[in-house]
């Protein structure tokens, strides 16, 4: 308990963090492997450090990307080259996510159901086996619905957090509690957390203390100087107390920028806050005046503005 009192305490600093000169910032995770000029978002770390799952988005001229889930394995202290996940490669598969011990990686889908083509997109697992990863295995009616289901998260006992399009026109945030070894019929979040906009990325802590989730449009979300509302999305941090779920904080800078933040997820020894961002070389006005072969550099190269996986040592934040 007393670990999940600390990342709580630090995430809590984190929301007053205020961008100043020589502040700690962000740093690309595993450039050139896992962070590329490619697009990358939707990161989960195993429980033992050594696996780290993520999603890649390849280009495509049809009515929407193409998602592929990778992993990359930690040997004798370096990153191996990412392979595409034995359960990717031929349907839209998107945020990882680890169970608590490891034996689950819970993942989002497109794939067909009972032979059944799918628009939407549904909550799947794969369990760990001897020789890898078991079959995806469809969460059932009680997580998934008829409309987008678009990522989720599970605390130690099991409960998972996910968002949905259920119940409404919007992403929103929903709980469902494990009983038995079985989902039970998900509850949405009160409205403090779901709004009319969508929610869209969740991170439920370990001990259900936190939820930090993603949003876009909300009043505190304004685009600098102009004061309409920001487009894309942040990450955002509520607390459980007495029960109770408090309004949402937007995380300050450097966590989130005048980019797309998303996909939260904290390491199990609570030391490191990873995210997705589309931040880039990009100021406007640029420091100096580009010529063309620096532009042609920049655009191929990490920060071109596509997604990458950042982390931030919670202790810096301090």
């Amino acid at each position: 308990m007393k670990i999940y009192s600390l990342i709580t305490a630090v995430l809590l600093l984190s929301i007053n963090v205020i961008k100043k000169t020589g502040e700690h910032e962000p740093e690309l995770f595993v450039s050139n492997i896992i962070s590329t000029p490619g697009d990358e978002f939707g990161g989960t770390l195993s429980p033992d450090g050594k696996i780290f799952f993520f999603s890649k988005r390849a280009p495509s001229t049809g009515r929407s990307s193409f998602l592929v889930i990778c992993y990359s394995t930690l040997i004798d202290g370096k990153w191996s080259m990412p392979q595409v996940a034995p359960f990717s490669g031929q349907y839209r598969d998107l945020n990882p996510h680890f169970s608590a011990d490891g034996t689950k990686l819970f993942f989002v889908s497109n794939r067909p159901v009972d032979d059944k083509q799918k628009i939407d997109s549904d909550i799947w697992v794969v369990e760990k086996t001897a020789n890898g990863w078991s079959e995806p295995i469809h969460m059932g009616a009680n997580i998934n619905s008829n409309q987008l289901e678009q990522s989720c998260s599970v605390t130690d006992d099991g409960t998972m957090y996910f968002v949905s399009g259920k119940d409404g026109n919007s992403l929103n945030v929903f709980r469902s509690v494990l009983v038995n070894g079985v989902y039970q019929p998900a509850e949405m979040l009160d409205s403090d957390i779901n709004t009319p906009g969508n929610e869209t990325d969740v991170c439920i802590a370990p001990d259900e203390s936190y939820l930090l989730f993603t949003a876009a449009g909300r009043d505190d979300g304004l685009l600098p100087q102009r004061g309409a509302q920001y487009p894309r999305t942040d990450i955002y941090i509520t607390y459980k107390q007495n029960n109770k779920w408090t309004v949402p904080k937007i995380l300050s800078e450097p966590i989130n920028s005048e980019a797309d933040e998303s996909s939260p997820f904290i390491s199990k020894d609570g030391k490191t806050l990873y995210f997705g961002s589309d931040r880039s070389f990009v100021s406007i006005p640029m420091k100096k005046k580009l010529v063309y072969t620096e532009l042609e550099k920049q655009l191929n190269g990490i920060l071109n503005g596509l997604g990458n996986i950042w982390y931030i040592s919670t202790e810096q934040l301090k």
